[in-house]
């Protein structure tokens, strides 16, 4: 293809500088070439310990005789490719993704709460469920932890999109609405009902959700180590907290519960910030831009 064309690769997770881990977490061994025995093996197969080794070696070989322009997403991604054994010399560019600002905006909270069923004064935490029982990258448990210990005088709403397993049994203590899998627009009625998106990953390349989420006024709690931080801005568009820690999360929610005032703000800074960075014609344009350049 390389020799065809001229490639744009756009990257969105680790996948391409690793022996096939799309997060490496903790892991070290990406960094030295994937060791012939690998401790976390992503595969579940015979050879799952070896698989990575050669995967490694196999992109290795490939990528040397390849010509490419890279995309990702934030100044985060960049970092890794450009610290990585296999794509480190290749040309990167930044290019942060988009969203359409004329269909993500705020609907009314009242309206929207209404629509949906909610009180009008309750606190509504909106958050996104991949799968509880197996989550290892969203931070699911230590959200589950936090909501589970979280202590407030004020009525509140918790909305589970995707999966409602893991978190129905709040209900006890919550009013908790499981609308499922939305579509685009169902999905801003949700986050303008919203006062905060909670979205505390341990891995994450870019988080469309969160620039979703504060073009519609809704700011957003993430833990630190992932792109998330870059993405969202502590004290900007949000909150930002240390990473596995219920503790922090239920800080965070706490602050927002009983400080209206800061939640405004956030809410207003959180749009902003989306019309300053993620416009997806921006996004457009900068593409645009490197194609020409590409071509020239």
């Amino acid at each position: 293809m390389c020799r065809l064309k001229k490639i744009v690769w756009t990257i969105h997770d680790q996948w391409a500088i690793s022996g096939g881990c799309i997060h490496p977490f903790d892991c070290k061994g990406t960094n030295n070439g994937c060791p012939s025995f690998c401790p976390y093996p992503r595969y579940n197969s015979l050879f799952k310990h070896r698989m990575p080794y050669y995967l490694f070696r196999l992109k290795d070989y490939y990528y040397k005789q390849s010509k490419f322009n890279i995309v990702v997403s934030t100044d985060w991604m960049k970092e890794k490719i450009k610290n990585s054994l296999l794509l480190g010399s290749h040309d990167i560019s930044v290019i942060p993704f988009g969203v359409n600002l004329q269909i993500f905006q705020n609907r009314g909270k009242c309206a929207a709460r209404i629509k949906i069923g909610i009180p009008k004064n309750n606190f509504v935490v909106i958050l996104r469920n991949t799968g509880l029982s197996t989550d290892t990258m969203k931070g699911l448990k230590y959200t589950k932890l936090a909501l589970e210990k979280l202590q407030s005088s004020k009525a509140i709403t918790i909305i589970v999109l995707e999966q409602s397993d893991g978190f129905i049994d709040l209900s006890s203590k919550y009013q908790v609405i499981t609308p499922g899998w939305l579509d685009q627009n169902a999905i801003i009625d949700y986050y303008s009902a919203s006062d905060v998106l909670l979205m505390p990953s341990i891995q994450e390349s870019f988080g469309l959700m969160a620039i979703e989420a504060m073009a519609c006024e809704v700011p957003v709690i993430v833990a630190e180590g992932s792109a998330l931080p870059e993405v969202v801005g502590n004290d900007i568009g949000g909150i930002v907290v240390k990473p596995r820690n219920y503790n922090a999360i239920i800080n965070a929610l706490s602050l927002l519960i009983e400080n209206q005032d800061y939640i405004e703000k956030l809410s207003k800074n959180a749009r902003r910030r989306v019309m300053q960075l993620f416009d997806s014609q921006k996004y457009i344009k900068k593409y645009q831009s490197l194609y020409s350049t590409i071509m020239s």
